[in-house]
């Protein structure tokens, strides 16, 4: 009786095992399919407007999407996100301080300084400066916290700290701007992320007043989803769009969105982003 019983009860837990695993095939097949999908209309995307694109995002539940996730791109403006991140490390180790102001004068102006060109001759406290550099875009402000952080290979170092062994940055505005091998780049998954390891509320609040990017990957989202970001765009083709995405329900989707060719204009590359935001929403839907 003891045998037949343990003979039973092997069956059972047998049998048991069996309906999990083909559960657990079932479930990962169906994932692979809706990443399969996504793999090729992003493949699509590409093809038709002869750009190369590169994606990564991720939900802390485990689902994602990538596409060439490890090439490296140039960051462009997207590296604003990280200097910031940099400088609130630094004012919670109380090495900095965002009252602290710094003198702008009329040679820090340089391309594309809607903000500090305001104030030349005056100054700016180093928080000011941030919410300039992350919802504006403004170089120079980019750069006064750049010297300020001791520079490109500083933030380098800080991006090692956080485990990002691949994205660096090289040099200041404006010459970031220009491919040089794999000088001032990173990864979709490398800066997606390290923006999931650096984030914190201040920063997060910055991101979602962006000014720039409204017909990127936003405009590509529903409207009742929030998105705190931060846009890149380089001369010659490269048009990038890296943040946080929060559904009206479920876990935030942190995402990096970048876009690069010659051969597609302006509007191309935003339309791109407009389709792979689509992209995202119909995937992070179901």
């Amino acid at each position: 009786m003891v045998r037949i019983a343990n003979h039973l009860y092997f069956q059972k837990n047998l049998g048991m095992k069996f309906i999990f695993i083909l559960f657990f095939i079932v479930s990962c097949s169906h994932v692979k399919k809706e990443n399969s999908e996504t793999f090729k209309l992003i493949q699509e995307i590409e093809n038709t407007l002869e750009v190369r694109v590169g994606v990564f995002a991720f939900q802390t539940t485990g689902k994602n999407i990538s596409y060439r996730e490890n090439e490296r791109f140039l960051m462009c403006s997207t590296f604003k996100l990280l200097l910031c991140a940099q400088l609130l490390d630094r004012v919670a180790k109380e090495k900095e301080s965002l009252e602290e102001f710094v003198r702008i004068s009329n040679k820090d102006i340089i391309q594309w300084s809607p903000v500090t060109k305001k104030h030349v001759g005056k100054k700016m406290s180093l928080g000011a400066l941030c919410k300039a550099t992350i919802q504006m875009s403004d170089n120079t402000a980019a750069n006064k916290l750049l010297k300020k952080m001791e520079g490109p290979k500083a933030l380098t170092s800080y991006l090692r700290e956080q485990g990002d062994l691949i994205t660096r940055l090289d040099r200041y505005e404006p010459s970031l701007n220009v491919l040089n091998g794999e000088m001032d780049t990173t990864t979709p998954s490398s800066m997606t992320n390290t923006i999931k390891k650096v984030y914190s509320k201040r920063l997060d609040n910055w991101l979602r007043g962006a000014k720039t990017g409204k017909t990127r990957l936003k405009s590509g989202l529903p409207t009742n989803w929030a998105f705190a970001h931060k846009t890149g765009t380089c001369e010659g083709g490269p048009s990038n769009d890296v943040g946080i995405i929060y559904p009206v329900s479920g876990e935030p989707i942190y995402v990096s969105v970048f876009v690069e060719g010659e051969n597609a204009s302006f509007k191309q590359r935003e339309k791109a982003h407009q389709s792979i935001a689509r992209l995202i929403t119909k995937y992070y839907s179901k």
